[in-house]
């Protein structure tokens, strides 16, 4: 195998398993995980981001997960701190996107939310009421309870408007992602593909 640096991306909607085979990679190349996720760096915010579970989490190092603190919230975009310049850098980068078919990808949404509810979304989303004004909670999973919790819905139209607002938010992500070419695309089921087509790339210079 080439010993060059290497960062694997793995991209795709919400839903598809990401988490699964980022950890699965990792553990097969006795590396770390690092998070861009931009919501799961919230200690506070866990059931609504889909935090990888302390089982996954105790499998291989992770980095940018619950490291900070909503107070520390500064109501900026991340794309804010960008400087406009491109510095090089020492490694390769290999991108890899899963993809679902997409009756088969709602129900998975749909299927996700109704378990983030039986594991106590409102309740998390109550604690942080104090914080709805912030724009990491401006967000699907949160800003529907926020409106159930302020009885402008009921908790079914609540539940709904997430599944609908996920499904809608997976749509935007699958066109984002399809907008980059260098992203290697691989049916979310076929986990020995990912694992194929990473090792064919590790032996290129």
């Amino acid at each position: 195998m080439n010993n060059k640096k290497t960062i694997v991306v793995i991209g795709g909607p919400t839903a598809t398993g990401k988490t699964r085979v980022a950890i699965g990679l990792a553990k097969y190349y006795n590396t770390e995980i690092i998070s861009a996720d931009s919501r799961q760096c919230y200690r506070e915010l866990k059931i609504g981001v889909a935090r990888p579970s302390t089982e996954e989490l105790s499998q291989t190092p992770h980095h940018f997960i619950a490291t900070h603190s909503m107070h520390e919230a500064t109501g900026h975009s991340i794309l804010s701190f960008r400087t406009g310049q491109r510095n090089l850098r020492d490694f390769r980068i290999i991108k890899i996107a899963l993809e679902t078919p997409r009756e088969k990808l709602y129900r998975q949404i749909n299927a996700r939310v109704d378990k983030m509810m039986d594991q106590g979304l409102v309740d998390e989303v109550k604690s942080l009421l104090q914080f709805k004004h912030l724009n990491p909670l401006k967000t699907v999973g949160y800003k529907e309870l926020f409106a159930y919790l302020e009885k402008e819905i009921d908790l079914n139209q609540a539940i709904e408007e997430i599944k609908k607002n996920t499904r809608q938010y997976a749509k935007r992500q699958l066109t984002w992602f399809k907008k980059d070419a260098s992203f290697h695309w691989v049916s979310a089921d076929q986990y020995d593909a990912v694992f194929s087509y990473i090792a064919t790339r590790m032996d290129k210079n």
